[in-house]
C-alpha cells in the first residue's frame, strides 16, 4: 500500500529523455536515404498511415510524422501539399519522397511548448488566410510591460497596507442606516427557446461523427438535432446496422431529402463468442462501396462496434495493415473495444471484394 509520488525533477527528466529520444529519431531521419528504403517504403501488400492519421475533409488530411514505411500510404492520397508545423528541417529521406512525387511542403515553424504553461504561437507562422480573418488588435492593448520583483514586491506591500488600513477604518465607522428598497420590477416572461434541431445557425454533428473516406462517413445514431448537419453532407444513402426499426422521425428526414435508408439488422453483441454475421458485413461493404450511393454513412447505436467492423474490414480491403486498422477502432470504442470485434476484423476474407476496391500504390 505504499504510494509514491513522483517529485518534480525527476518528471522534468522523464520529459527530457523523451524530447532527447525524438531529437535523436529526426537525426537519424536525417541521413537515411531514401534508395536504402525502397524495399521498406514500398511494399505494396499492406499500407501503414502515419501516428494518428485521421481525414479532417475532402482532401484534408491530418496526422503525426510521417516514417518510411509510411510512404506508400501517403503516395495512394495523391496529395499536392504538406503543411509542417515544426521549426526542424525536413529530413532529407522525406525531402526526396516530396520531390519524387511532386508534392510541395509548407513549412510553418512553431515550437513544441512541453515546460511553459503559456504558449505563444506567433502570428507570422500562421497562413495569409488566418491572419486576413483575424480581427486587428488595438495597438494600445498590445503593450505588454514586465515588472521586475523589486516593482511586484512594492505594489504587493501597498495593496497590504491598504487593506489594513481599510481594516482599522471599519473598526471605528458607524454601521450605515439601512433603508428598504422598493420590490424589482416584474420581469416579462423569457421566450419559448427554439425548437431542437431547428437552428441553422450551428450544426451538431451526431456522436462519434468522421469522415473516412471520400464520401464515407460515420457516426453514432442521428438524432433531431444533428438534421441540418446531415442536409450539408448532401448524402444518398445511410448504411444502418441495427435491427430496430428506423425511428419515424428519421424516416421523413430520409425522405424529405431523397436519401435511400440499407438496414442491415446486426445484433448488438456484449457476451463473448458470439459470432458477427460475416454475411451482412460483407453485403453492407458492397453497398458502402458502389459509387452511386454516395455520399453515404455508416451508422449503429453509438458508432463504436458494429460500425467500427464494417470500417475496419473496408480498411484491410485498403489494404490498412493490421495495427493501424486496430488503432482506429480503439479511437471510438476506447475503454468498450471488444476483443471478439478485432478477431472478426482480422480473420475477415477481403479476397471476394478486391474487385470492389480502388487500386492503392
Amino acid at each position: 500500500m505504499k504510494l509514491e509520488v513522483m517529485p518534480k525533477p525527476r518528471g522534468l527528466e522523464a520529459e527530457q529523455r523523451e524530447d532527447a529520444i525524438e531529437t535523436s529519431e529526426l537525426e537519424l531521419w536525417k541521413h537515411v536515404p531514401l534508395s536504402q528504403t525502397t524495399e521498406v517504403a514500398y511494399d505494396e501488400t499492406t499500407l501503414v498511415p502515419p501516428l494518428n492519421f485521421s481525414v479532417v475533409d475532402d482532401g484534408i488530411f491530418r496526422s503525426g510524422f510521417p516514417k518510411i514505411d509510411n510512404f506508400c500510404f501517403l503516395k495512394s492520397l495523391d496529395l499536392r501539399s504538406i503543411v509542417y508545423l515544426c521549426p526542424e528541417p525536413y529530413p532529407e529521406t522525406n525531402m526526396e519522397f516530396l520531390e519524387k512525387n511532386g508534392i510541395r511542403l509548407h513549412q510553418f515553424g512553431i515550437e513544441g511548448h512541453k515546460h511553459s504553461t503559456r504558449r505563444n504561437h506567433h502570428q507570422a507562422s500562421c497562413p495569409s488566410v488566418l491572419r486576413l480573418c483575424l480581427p486587428r488588435p488595438d495597438p494600445r492593448e498590445m503593450k505588454l510591460e514586465v515588472m521586475p520583483k523589486q516593482r511586484v514586491l512594492e505594489s504587493e506591500q501597498r495593496e497590504e497596507a491598504m487593506e489594513m488600513s481599510g481594516l482599522e477604518l471599519w473598526k471605528h465607522e458607524k454601521p450605515p442606516r439601512m433603508c428598504p428598497l422598493p420590490p424589482p420590477p416584474p420581469t416579462p416572461p423569457l421566450p419559448p427557446p427554439p425548437a431542437a434541431g431547428c437552428d441553422e445557425a450551428t450544426f451538431v454533428p451526431p456522436l462519434n461523427f468522421a469522415m473516412v473516406d471520400d464520401g464515407i462517413y460515420r457516426s453514432g445514431f442521428p438524432e433531431a438535432a444533428n438534421f441540418p448537419f446531415l442536409e450539408t453532407l448532401n448524402l444518398r444513402s445511410i448504411v444502418y446496422l441495427c435491427p430496430e426499426p428506423y425511428p419515424e422521425a428519421n424516416t421523413e428526414f430520409l425522405e424529405k431529402n431523397g436519401i435511400r435508408l440499407h438496414q442491415f439488422g446486426i445484433e448488438g453483441r456484449k457476451e463473448p463468442f458470439v459470432n458477427i454475421p460475416d454475411d451482412k458485413i460483407r453485403e453492407a461493404l458492397k453497398v458502402v462501396l458502389d459509387p452511386r450511393n454516395q455520399p453515404l454513412l455508416i451508422h449503429c447505436k453509438r458508432g463504436k462496434h458494429r460500425t467500427g467492423c464494417l470500417v475496419g474490414c473496408l480498411r484491410k480491403l485498403q489494404k490498412w495493415c493490421l495495427s493501424s486498422v486496430f488503432d482506429e477502432y480503439h479511437r471510438f470504442a476506447a475503454a468498450k473495444a471488444r476483443i471478439t470485434d478485432q478477431r472478426f476484423m482480422e480473420l475477415f476474407d477481403v479476397s471476394s471484394l478486391k474487385h470492389l476496391a480502388p487500386s492503392h500504390c
